[in-house]
């Protein structure tokens, strides 16, 4: 064996193994030309980084496990080149084949991956704190105590947004302004054309039943009942059920204790005010209106009488219209001597002097319904006196008695003239 040392520095000697038992120091540049591994039984240091001519790739056992290309990109992990697990691009961006998973295991439980989107992070701030059981989303969230969080995603699938939220066809906001109306809201959803907004039970397991619908055209359709407000736990409690224009119109419940009993009132103002109350509907469908009910037409509808067709039919008569506010009182007397004498309260059941309080404009008939004699009527009061010509009839006589009202209501009313009297020819509004 040789060695020799030029004159340059340089090592040239036969093709054969150089072993050495003490350290060698090498001043110069060490090139290896026809070597494809280095075996070494300590540590190897490049003082200066390695540079090699193509890609750096690091393998273990033969396999290759992590590349760093001539562009600078880190690929970690599978089938390296062509499609690792993990991209770390020279630009700063990463790409992950699979899911990221995070453990970061504290006693307090404050937080388990930042992911910082700024630049004024150094006191600890961040745009995406995963912590705890919440995401927390934000230009500068501050991971201890949560301020500048705008989104608040929780693993129980609720949500908080400090801001508006907008979408496509729907804002939620702190103050949103109806651009016809002017009035002011919170939540504005703008279906697409021919569509509705549905609220539905159960959607992912595909029953997909709906419950709630806001058709374009403004209608709404309840799967259920709907309740604003809450039911009351005594009969004289006053609860609001729907309330329109800030108050200007409610409907309320004035008794009863379930959805399906009770007595619903409309008030056109302040509950506090009876005044104020115009429609009550029971949960049988009877109604009472304080005000006038106008219609194109009338009937009554129930199902027929006879047993044969009361599964199969119903009876149907229209209402008798006429040009005034008319009340019909009529009924049979037996004349004594001759005579008679009706009083019309005690005959209609209503309290003495009611009659003429309530009606003008009186108009009677009479007819012996028992035999040829002829009679007469006449009215005092509220007395109608049925007289026979001969004195001593003692036939039965049909009576009636036709009054127009007076009373203060028809003369209020819109449909009526300062003389409470029905004006039959209105102009159109």
């Amino acid at each position: 064996m040789s060695i020799s040392i030029s004159g340059s520095g340089g090592i040239t000697g036969a093709t054969t193994s150089y072993s050495f038992d003490q350290s060698v120091s090498i001043g110069g540049t060490l090139t290896y030309e026809d070597v494809t591994n280095i075996d070494s039984v300590g540590v190897i240091t490049a003082r200066d980084g390695l540079d090699t001519p193509t890609d750096l790739v690091l393998r273990t056992g033969g396999t290759e496990q992590a590349r760093i290309d001539s562009s600078g990109n880190v690929l970690i992990g599978g089938t390296l080149p062509a499609s690792p697990n993990i991209t770390l691009n020279a630009d700063g961006t990463a790409v992950y084949k699979n899911a990221v998973s995070v453990d970061r295991a504290t006693t307090d439980n404050s937080f388990g991956l930042m992911i910082l989107g700024n630049s004024n992070n150094s006191a600890g701030a961040a745009s995406f704190v995963f912590k705890g059981d919440k995401c927390l989303i934000g230009t500068d969230v501050n991971v201890a105590s949560e301020a500048g969080a705008n989104i608040t995603l929780n693993a129980n699938g609720s949500a908080s947004f400090v801001n508006q939220v907008t979408t496509n066809t729907a804002f939620i906001a702190d103050s949103l302004t109806d651009s016809v109306t002017g009035q002011r809201g919170q939540i504005y959803i703008n279906p697409k054309a021919s569509a509705n907004i549905f609220v539905f039970d159960d959607y992912a397991t595909g029953s997909k039943a709906t419950k709630f619908n806001v058709a374009r055209d403004g209608s709404v359709t309840f799967a259920g009942y709907g309740v604003f407000g809450s039911w009351a736990t005594s009969t004289d409690d006053v609860n609001s059920v729907i309330n329109f224009a800030g108050g200007a119109v409610s409907i309320v419940r004035t008794s009863g204790t379930a959805p399906s009993s009770g007595v619903f009132s409309v008030y056109t103002g302040p509950r506090s005010s009876s005044s104020n109350k115009t429609i009550d509907f029971t949960a049988g469908g009877s109604a009472t209106f304080a005000g006038a009910l106008s219609k194109g037409s009338g009937s009554f509808k129930i199902d027929h009488p006879l047993p044969t067709k009361t599964e199969t039919h119903h009876l149907v008569h229209s209402f008798i219209e006429g040009p005034q506010a008319d009340l019909i009182y009529s009924g049979m007397v037996t004349l004594v001597a001759g005579r008679a004498e009706i009083n019309l309260d005690t005959a209609a059941r209503m309290t003495e002097g009611t009659f003429l309080l309530l009606n003008t404009n009186l108009r009677r008939f009479v007819s012996n319904e028992g035999g040829w004699t002829a009679v007469k009527s006449t009215i005092t009061g509220n007395i109608l006196t049925v007289e026979a010509q001969d004195n001593t009839c003692t036939d039965e006589v049909f009576w009636t008695v036709i009054g127009e009202r007076k009373d203060q209501h028809m003369i209020d009313t819109e449909w009526t003239d300062e003389n409470g009297r029905v004006i039959t020819e209105p102009l159109k509004s």
